[in-house]
């Protein structure tokens, strides 16, 4: 059975409020992380985020693959491919499969000099994160996830709406 909603003026209504007031902080937090961090490694942030993908992905990826995890064209992918290769964080290996075609791994220097920024990030959630009940982490992962799809589902919705339909939307 669904928890009844919060009436408007409930505490639990105030902590949803106070939420979706950080949530856009949190964002903006992390895209500075992530441009920093970039910055370190001497790439762009979506250069950045591809490593992210191709670190967090089963096995070595070709491009298209890459290319509809990041949303992006299958030319931009591969230029990132070439910029993160030349700084030694990704390699090229011939698909076993289909000799004409490559695929990209991430180096030992690609997934060991990206995460050291984000070790003390990861040990403060996880010390955080600790002190709470399973109850409360099933909560929070629920809503975590929930929000990247959400986010996700949101920018395919922009992507397939004419930016002149903005237009109607700011008035």
């Amino acid at each position: 059975m669904p928890e009844p909603e919060p009436a408007p003026d409930s505490a639990a209504a105030r902590l949803i409020d106070e939420i979706l007031y950080l949530m856009p902080d949190m964002a903006t937090a992390t895209v500075q992380l992530n441009e920093l961090v970039a910055g370190r490694l001497g790439v762009s942030t979506t250069d950045l985020q591809c490593l992210h993908a191709l670190a967090k992905a089963d096995g070595p990826l070709g491009a298209g693959a890459l290319a509809t995890r990041l949303a992006r064209t299958t030319g931009a992918v591969t230029r990132m491919i070439d910029r993160l290769e030349a700084a030694g964080y990704v390699e090229r290996a011939a698909d076993p499969n289909d000799r004409r075609r490559a695929l990209v791994r991430v180096t030992e220097r690609g997934r060991t000099l990206p995460a050291a920024h984000y070790d003390g990030m990861g040990r403060r959630a996880t010390e955080l994160l600790s002190r709470f009940d399973e109850r409360q982490l099933r909560a929070v992962l629920t809503f975590v996830a929930a929000t990247r799809d959400d986010a996700m589902t949101e920018a395919t919705l922009l992507r397939e709406t004419p930016a002149a339909e903005d237009e109607g939307r700011a008035r």
